[in-house]
């Protein structure tokens, strides 16, 4: 009897553990284990579909001649003569406008002392960093008391990056945008990323 009742526990022993690491194996079946990454697809350009201006040379001019993409809820206006250009792009309230003209301009300065010569002191602006395919971009707010509409709108002016210094206008010309008062900031972001798409015309 007690032969019988020890082998009855062996028996029982052997259960268990084979119930352990049947467990173990089922657990360890069922846990989720990190998976490999899915390999990068190619993303869709955003802009893949957008229209596209591009501008030609002013005579005499040393604004560069530029091309921008933009998506088609933006409407195209383009007002040109022989001594200007001015691209508007408009959706409901929100302008960009692009302007060329024989006109002087100055450095910006964001940091740093003021140097001679004619520049606009905006260390105490904030500004929005674009990177476009005509250099850097800050973008930043104009002075209400420069503006036309300061009650219903927003003004933000541009200076372009040329090395090493800011100036505006930029390259391309003078930038602006004009935006309601209680701004939508997605409007604004896309406003950035149609910028993004300005370069030199070839």
């Amino acid at each position: 009897m007690k032969q019988r009742g020890f082998i009855e526990i062996v028996i029982l022993i052997v259960i268990l553990v084979a119930a352990a690491i049947g467990g173990a194996y089922y657990l360890g079946r069922t846990t989720s284990q990190p998976q490999p990454s899915p390999s990068p697809t190619a993303m869709q350009d955003e802009s893949a579909n957008w229209e596209m201006y591009t501008s030609t040379q002013l005579p005499n001019n040393l604004l560069k001649s530029y091309s921008i993409q933009y998506p088609t809820l933006w409407d195209l206006d383009v007002k040109r003569d022989d001594i200007s250009d001015t691209l508007t792009l408009i959706k409901e309230g929100y302008m960009i406008k692009i302007y060329q003209s024989a006109y002087g301009g100055g450095g910006c300065i964001f940091e740093g002392e003021i140097p001679e010569g004619p520049v606009e002191d905006l260390r105490d602006k904030k500004y929005v960093q674009i990177e476009s395919g005509v250099g850097t971009l800050r973008r930043f707010t104009m002075d209400p008391s420069r503006t036309s509409n300061p009650d219903t709108t927003t003004v933000f002016d541009f200076c372009g990056d040329i090395g090493n210094e800011f100036i505006n206008p930029t390259l391309v010309g003078d930038i602006n945008y004009t935006v309601p008062k209680d701004h939508n900031e997605a409007v604004l972001r896309e406003m950035d990323n149609i910028l993004e798409t300005l370069k030199e015309a070839k």
